[in-house]
């Protein structure tokens, strides 16, 4: 394999003899981190002894590495990441072939590295020695890595005990690159209160490094972290389906609720893994279409298609539902079209989950300012005329939100109104009404405001 290493970014440390991780456990969080255990066996001889642990390159937060011993003492924990100069990489590289490729990528030159010196790299060619100018500036081609050079951190223990014996080592870190998010999948009747609800946990490995045989548990929460994690989405992932043969109970971990997965997975670099979570067939879903305005509109609206799920038991869910993205598909087996894309709120059991799907064709509305009164220099009254319509064929029911939008308003009412109504936080006001098919029906309410003097 041929190798291309950049002068000025490679990671030299001494080669050293690592320990055979017996177990890997990682506790995978929604905002792109994992907290990481990894367990070993320590041959303890007496004395004084030094052991080398294989870690993950720079997606480790050096700062979070922390080793528990069962017997022993820690002495020193050792990490190293140190970035050599391109001088001592090159003298690393004495006496092997070695190829330059020049700046501009257009000429390889060839020999054996003999000496480095200030400005110039020392080569032995078939046509004679060759002194190289600037030889920093140039890639450096090679067939294989030297032994003395690793291209990884290093990290490395100090432990210190009385007799020879045996420990067991918990390593722990946090690490940064992975992450989750669930994946609903909603199949919809045209008409009828159920719906088919399937999720999927998407694990997303964006690091460069490959962790076999990991038991992972998909943590639901945001803990606070300092300084928060940021990390870019990764393009051209690798896509891989695990296959679970049952629903992945929720698990209370501490404030939060954890997803173990029943069996070891295997994360390759820049993954990403989809694991079935549940398959729930739930019994009654309320489906109306939301119209929200404020008293300062005036024209058309437009109504979308809104869900309403009680995460119950009862229901065929009751189980913590995570938050994540939920699509919604036909369920007739002649049109299964896709009916649209929304966000879902972390749900507890016992809430309620409102999906928005999308703006409806045939249901719309006109809002108007019918009259405005000045009863005095403080208080106003506005008459509101909102046509709907249902160009449906078959009944929909329609939740119409309004929203006092005015900044002074010290208080509010509506005095008159034609449809029932109720309050909904400080300054809405909901109206609901079940349209029949192919009809019209207008509401008509007249709302006082006290505004500041």
């Amino acid at each position: 394999m041929r190798y291309g290493v950049a002068v000025l970014s490679c990671v030299l440390v001494l080669s050293a003899q690592e320990l055979t991780r017996q177990a890997l456990e990682m506790f995978v969080y929604q905002q792109g981190f994992a907290a990481v255990v990894e367990r070993y066996h320590l041959s303890l001889p007496g004395g004084i002894a030094r052991f080398s642990f294989p870690i993950p390159g720079s997606a480790v937060e050096p700062q979070s590495l922390h080793l528990q011993l069962s017997s022993g003492r820690l002495q020193q924990l050792d990490y190293s990441a140190q970035l050599p100069t391109g001088e001592q990489l090159l003298k690393a590289l004495r006496g092997q072939p070695v190829r330059f490729l020049s700046p501009d990528g257009q000429q390889v030159i060839e020999g054996r590295l003999t000496e480095v010196l200030a400005d110039h790299a020392v080569l032995r060619t078939p046509v004679g020695v060759l002194l190289l100018p600037s030889p920093m500036s140039y890639r450096i081609l090679l067939d294989s890595l030297p032994s003395a050079l690793q291209l990884r951190p290093s990290l490395m223990a100090t432990v210190a005990s009385e007799r020879p014996s045996t420990a067991q080592a918990s390593l722990r870190y946090l690490l940064n690159g992975i992450s989750w998010q669930m994946r609903y999948y909603a199949h919809l009747p045209d008409t009828g209160t159920q719906l088919r609800l399937q999720s999927f946990a998407i694990i997303q490995n964006a690091t460069e490094e490959r962790f076999d045989h990991a038991q992972l548990s998909l943590v639901a929460g945001q803990p606070r972290r300092q300084p928060p994690v940021v990390f870019e989405a990764v393009a051209a992932l690798r896509t891989a389906e695990a296959k679970v043969a049952e629903a992945v109970p929720a698990e209370v971990f501490g404030d939060y609720y954890r997803y173990e997965l029943p069996q070891r997975v295997t994360l390759l670099p820049r993954q990403q893994l989809s694991v079935p979570v549940f398959d729930a067939v739930v019994g009654s879903v309320e489906r109306f279409y939301r119209i929200s305005t404020s008293s300062a509109h005036s024209g058309r609206l437009s109504a979308e298609l809104t869900l309403r799920i009680p995460n119950t038991a009862a229901n065929g869910l009751g189980i913590p539902l995570p938050a994540g993205t939920v699509q919604a598909y036909s369920a007739a087996m002649e049109q299964p079209g896709f009916l649209g894309e929304s966000p879902l709120a972390q749900t507890p059991v016992g809430d309620t989950a409102v999906i928005a799907l999308g703006r409806a064709f045939d249901i719309q509305a006109l809002q108007r300012r019918r009259e405005q009164r000045e009863l005095s220099p403080t208080t106003v009254q506005l008459t509101y005329e909102i046509l709907l319509e249902n160009r449906r064929p078959t009944p929909a029911t329609v939740e119409l939100v309004f929203q006092v939008s005015e900044w002074n308003v010290v208080e509010w009412d509506i005095v008159r109104s034609s449809h029932p109504y109720r309050r909904e936080e400080a300054q809405t006001a909901v109206f609901r009404t079940q349209l029949v098919g192919k009809s019209r029906e207008t509401i008509t309410f007249t709302l006082q405001l006290r505004r500041r003097p």
